[in-house]
């Protein structure tokens, strides 16, 4: 039996456009159909569907702000100093606290919104320059030699295909009644 995964990284731009098609159309039908209470109900960890699809969007549109060359705290919606502790439970705490309360709509559209910003930064771009330095879109980080592609992927479409499963398991325990 063959794996029938696709490669971690995509190799060409329509590669990693299928890609980010993929993992949004995925997570789209877990989320599309449920109720306004399903995408609002906590789980165990205090976070919603609804959270995760916040966080989602927030880290996705700093994707974009490191191939922009926008600051972190601020594109991520975090006080400054809030990025030099170790980790990232806090920052995604912040940013959960930060989105919590918000009407479904509201997040809804900050996900596609973030995707479309997305999208439009990399239609101005080659592979080429995806396999820039993270150092060459933020200067302030010249120890960061890795391929901006790398965070490019974590914060679209392979952070979408890591919640999918988080938000539903939410799902399974709340038609338990948990």
């Amino acid at each position: 039996m063959t794996d029938q995964s696709p490669p971690a990284y995509p190799t060409t731009m329509d590669e990693l456009r299928q890609y980010l098609a993929r993992s949004r159309q995925n997570l789209l039908a877990v989320v599309e159909p449920l109720t306004d209470e399903q995408l609002a109900r906590l789980g165990p960890e205090g976070w919603s569907p609804k959270d995760h699809l916040a966080h989602l969007a927030v880290w996705e549109r700093w994707a974009t702000g490191i191939l922009t060359g926008q600051d972190k705290a601020a594109t991520l919606g975090v006080p400054p100093d809030l990025l030099a502790t170790d980790g990232f439970d806090q920052i995604n705490e912040a940013i959960r606290a930060r989105w919590a309360g918000t009407p479904r709509a509201e997040v809804m559209a900050l996900l596609a919104a973030s995707r479309q910003e997305l999208l439009a930064t990399l239609a101005g771009l080659t592979y080429d320059d995806l396999m820039r330095p993270y150092a060459h879109y933020q200067p302030a980080s010249p120890q960061n030699t890795d391929p901006v592609a790398y965070w490019v992927a974590g914060n679209s479409y392979q952070h979408d295909d890591e919640h999918r499963p988080w938000i539903e398991s939410l799902l399974v325990g709340n038609e338990r009644g948990q």
